[in-house]
This record gives structure tokens, C-alpha cells and sequence, in this order.
């Protein structure tokens, strides 16, 4: 199985050798640059490039460390519907990729868009943050912002409908990769944010749980995010078209 990424061509090989597929590295060591492709060290990243990260690994992001490899890489993949919306991330965190985003097909007939960094310490401190004993968890110190929210409703959440007579509507975060103590940080910064109820409700799986935020609350998320929000993603927040005609 085809499951370590070489650090120079972003493929995925079977043999690596010092970071790099058996060709890559062949063809450094043949033109004497094995000692000068280090990436360029990066120390802080920006406002927007750390409010994207920790909005995606709260959804779809998934940092990973080869085995030959000292530090992390970061990978967002997605289907092909959201091919834009990857594109809007690659543009804020094309710094860190040697290539662009590759398209692929799974099952034949579904494709899929995805993008990986290259490896860097900067983003093995975060690998060592969010992962513990290999599983994604949600660090204690975690904060919410506008865009922070934004990315993790775009990447793992939804407004819909919920009583169209109504006209009440509600938020669904799919927190249910989380435990329940991570899930409930989360629903807890969320309320008071926005001085509301966000509720931490079980899914029929066991120990699986997600966050529902009312009519008010989403009233109040989506008031605080809306000029932030992703363009590309606005069929997260459809339900809005209908009301400003």
C-alpha cells in the first residue's frame, strides 16, 4: 500500500528514502543537492494562515509525520464539488506546498481535490498539539474567532431549516470524531461568544456527539461570520438566500 509522501514530489510510495521516493532522491544525490533541499524555515504564521489551520482541523485537515521525515505535513482533501473551496485554502497556505492541487478518482467514478504541504517545523509544533497517541484532539487553549468559525462550518457543519412554518432555522457542527469533553469546549466557547445556548446533542453511534445551535444562535453565529464566510461554500449557507429577497 502506497501510504508515505516523498517531501520533494508530494507523492505517495511505498519506499522513502531520507524523506524522499527512491527517483527524487536518486536524482538529488546525482546532482549533489541532497544537503540543499531543506525547506526554508518558517517561524510564525500569519493571523489568516493560523485562523484557516485551526478552523480546518477542527473539520477536514490532517497533519501527519512520515516516518523518515523529522517534522509534519499538512493535508485538506476534499470532492470535487468543493474543488473552489480548496482552492481558496491553497491560496492562503500555498507557501508552505511545493506542488499544487491534484485531482484524483475514486471507485472510477467519484473525484476527489486535495493538496500537501511540504514538512516543516512550524507545523510539527501543531502536530504535537493536536495529535495525542495519533488521534486528533482538540488542545485545551483552543480559541474562537470569525474566520475560525467560518472554516470549521464550512468544512464540518451546516445551517438548514429546521421548522419552515416557522422560519426557525439551526447550526449542525460534526463534532463526532471528538470525545465528549472536547465537544463539550467547544459548545462552551460557542455559547459564550455569543451569550446563547449551543447544545451538545448524541448521535444514534455510540459516543459520537455534535453541536446544535437554535434559531437565535444561528441568528447570532451567522451575523458575527457572514463577511468572512467563504463564497465558495454558499450552499452552507443557502438558507439565508430565500430571507434577503
Amino acid at each position: 500500500m502506497k501510504n508515505i509522501i516523498c517531501d520533494k514530489c508530494l507523492l505517495f510510495h511505498e519506499e522513502i528514502i531520507r524523506g524522499f521516493c527512491r527517483k527524487c532522491y536518486y536524482a538529488l544525490k546525482y546532482k549533489g543537492n541532497l544537503l540543499n533541499v531543506e525547506n526554508p524555515e518558517i517561524k510564525k504564521f500569519s493571523k489568516i494562515e493560523n485562523d484557516l489551520l485551526i478552523g480546518s482541523l477542527l473539520g477536514d485537515a490532517y497533519l501527519g509525520r512520515n516516518k523518515t521525515s523529522k517534522f509534519a505535513h499538512l493535508k485538506i482533501e476534499r470532492s470535487i464539488i468543493d474543488l473552489e473551496y480548496l482552492k481558496y485554502e491553497f491560496d492562503i497556505l500555498n507557501k508552505f506546498c511545493k506542488s499544487g492541487i491534484k485531482i484524483y478518482k475514486r471507485n472510477e467514478n467519484k473525484q476527489y481535490c486535495y493538496f500537501i504541504t511540504r514538512s516543516y517545523k512550524i507545523l510539527n509544533d501543531l502536530f504535537q498539539k493536536w495529535y495525542k497517541n495519533g488521534i486528533k484532539t482538540v488542545p485545551n487553549d483552543i480559541y474562537l474567532n470569525p474566520l475560525i468559525i467560518s472554516i470549521w462550518l464550512a468544512d464540518d457543519g451546516h445551517i438548514s431549516v429546521h421548522h419552515k412554518k416557522q422560519g426557525l432555522l439551526r447550526t449542525t457542527f460534526a463534532t463526532n470524531g471528538f470525545r465528549l469533553n472536547e465537544v463539550e469546549l467547544l459548545s462552551s466557547l460557542l455559547s459564550k461568544r455569543y451569550n446563547v445556548n449551543f447544545n451538545v446533542n448524541k448521535t444514534s453511534v455510540n459516543n459520537q456527539y455534535v453541536i446544535i445551535g437554535a434559531d437565535e444562535a444561528t441568528r447570532t453565529l451567522w451575523k458575527d461570520i457572514k463577511n468572512v464566510f467563504p463564497k465558495s461554500m454558499s450552499r452552507k449557507y443557502s438558507v439565508f438566500k430565500n430571507e434577503s429577497k
